[in-house]
């Protein structure tokens, strides 16, 4: 979970890299990290994913800043029904949280259809903890290409859509579909957590909510590989997160994360 939360905050500034930010100015998460916290507690809890995520857009203070991107989210029936806002990437915890796959991917549509409606995006989510569930079991690049080909990631349309999210100045969307496959793709070509994060800053190199998805989306695949996250992310981590996150992506850890 930290991975996730680390990549939102890198992604959301304009920071080049994991070093470069490490002696800057404190850093501010998107909407990606409370949404995170939110769905570890329902999990922890076992209380309704709609509940919580709800809860979390109507109470805390960050979702009511981030307006465009939350927005209609406190009400069941306003749920996102387009594919480029907000990519439900807090669904990748049922990676974690869950050991098979039919699981994992059931549990990740759950969550994500508790914001959104556009099966795209359903998709999505449930291939996003699949490959969590998979990277963490150890599962080779092979076979994470080979699932991700066989839900459907694999046209050669889609690899030209991934195509304009490297290098853009200005991403134009959100959209989901092209994010997980580039993700992926940047954590099996890398060698560790933070070279994977500081390729995902330079795919987007302007800040925006696209770069903060990416790089959220990238974290979190590469924790899932890794585990054990290396002592630079996590002293960012310590330093930019508040207290009440920290506790809960502790608690989150000590269950469903032990090393």
């Amino acid at each position: 979970m930290r991975g996730i939360i680390i990549g939102d905050l890198l992604g959301s500034s304009a920071h080049a890299s994991l070093a470069a930010a490490q002696a800057a100015a404190p850093l501010a998460p998107s909407a990606i990290t409370p949404l995170s916290g939110a769905t570890a507690t329902a999990l922890l809890r076992n209380v309704s994913y709609g509940y919580a995520l709800r809860h979390a857009v109507r109470t805390d203070p960050l979702l009511q800043a981030e307006a465009q991107l939350v927005a209609g989210l406190a009400q069941p029936e306003q749920r996102i029904s387009r594919t480029d806002l907000l990519p439900p990437i807090w669904a990748s915890l049922s990676g974690w949280a869950f050991g098979s796959l039919s699981d994992v991917e059931d549990e990740a549509e759950a969550i994500a259809a508790a914001t959104h409606s556009h099966p795209e995006t359903l998709r999505a989510a449930r291939a996003t903890a699949a490959c969590v569930l998979l990277l963490r079991s150890g599962a080779s690049a092979k076979d994470v290409r080979r699932y991700l080909e066989g839900v459907g990631y694999r046209s050669a349309s889609l690899l030209e859509r991934m195509g304009q999210f490297v290098g853009a100045a200005a991403p134009p969307t959100l959209d989901a579909a092209p994010l997980l496959p580039l993700a992926t793709q940047i954590v099996l070509s890398q060698p560790s957590f933070v070279a994977a994060l500081d390729a995902a800053l330079a795919a987007a190199p302007a800040p925006s909510p696209l770069r903060a998805s990416l790089a959220g989306l990238v974290g979190a695949l590469a924790e899932a590989r890794e585990q054990d996250l290396p002592d630079p992310a996590l002293a960012l981590f310590a330093h930019a997160v508040d207290a009440a996150t920290q506790a809960c992506v502790q608690l989150f850890a000590e269950q469903y994360q032990p090393t």
